[in-house]
């Protein structure tokens, strides 16, 4: 199962899969974020790949409100980062796939759309997955996922400097409908049909609340620059770049 975001209308919602990875440990660090008051513990893996390069940290949250003993959320990030040696697009693959099928997936949608080798993007800063975000069915409607998972990558961001942000607006709900070989044809249809309309609702949720555009036509990813980096698209894919400068790979390729 691809470890992805659920969708309702308004935001995605809480089924369980975050919470059946077990509790945060005791070395969780707290935040509180100043709008809703809700209390953030998360937690930050050790390199989950053993090679030199690149570093793959998983940083896992809970948000709970005040006085509710029950998590009101759970959200998920990856931080990508340069190791001691640069890394090429193979070794970049190879690391996510023995890691994860989700970042593997991640990789892929990265190498076959960048207009550079990533450990281009790497060399500007980490490159940052939002992997996943459950909201409790009870608080649906109430935004409180998207504010607290804004409020936790504002802290990540302060603390990693990353260059991009990344996402995959895929309601959780339907992915073991992909794999279902016995399912009638008119209920697959009605799957398949909830399927698209709470996608498109996920991803305009993420534009509008992560200012993420789609890494290509065809991608399943959607993404945009962080720490004072611009992003840009063009003819031969997207790239990162320092303000004030253009792509030196968009310049090169077009002309």
């Amino acid at each position: 199962m691809r470890d992805n975001f659920e969708g309702s209308a308004t935001e995605p919602q809480f089924d369980g899969f975050f919470r059946s990875h077990g509790d945060l440990d005791t070395t969780a660090q707290c935040i509180v974020e100043p709008a809703t008051g809700a209390t953030i513990r998360y937690t930050t893996s050790r390199n989950r790949w053993q090679g030199h390069s690149p570093r793959i940290r998983e940083i896992r949250a809970s948000a709970n409100l005040a006085n509710d003993l029950r998590p009101a959320c759970w959200i998920r990030f990856d931080v990508i980062e340069a190791g001691r040696v640069a890394v090429t697009n193979d070794d970049f693959c190879y690391a996510c796939d023995v890691v994860s099928h989700s970042l593997e997936q991640l990789a892929s949608g990265l190498v076959e759309t960048a207009a550079e080798d990533i450990s281009r993007v790497l060399e500007r800063g980490p490159i940052i997955y939002f992997e996943g975000l459950e909201l409790r069915h009870d608080l649906q409607g109430s935004r409180l996922g998207v504010v607290v998972a804004r409020y936790l990558l504002d802290v990540l961001v302060s603390r990693h400097s990353p260059a991009l942000l990344v996402l995959c607006p895929y309601p959780l709900q339907f992915e073991s409908r992909r794999f279902e070989e016995a399912i009638e044809h008119a209920v697959l249809q009605k799957s398949e049909h909830t399927l698209e309309r709470n996608r498109q609702n996920l991803i305009a949720l993420f534009e509008r609340e992560f200012w993420v555009s789609r890494l290509g036509k065809e991608s399943d990813y959607w993404g945009t620059s962080l720490s004072g980096f611009g992003f840009i698209q063009g003819p031969s894919g997207w790239s990162i770049y320092q303000h004030g400068k253009h792509s030196r790979t968009e310049s090169r390729k077009s002309s």
